[in-house]
């Protein structure tokens, strides 16, 4: 148990790929495609 003198350490919450796809603006599959190298994209989306 922690004591009252020394914070408890908040770790943030990783990233999602969802949290990408929304960041990019575009939808999680062609997210997750653009990170692994597959499927045809523009240079812009990619």
């Amino acid at each position: 148990m922690a004591s009252d003198d020394q914070p408890v350490p908040v770790f943030p919450k990783p990233v999602t790929l969802r949290d990408v796809a929304a960041r990019a603006g575009v939808s999680v599959a062609t997210a997750s495609k653009a990170l692994n190298g597959q499927g045809r994209m523009t240079a812009e989306t990619r």
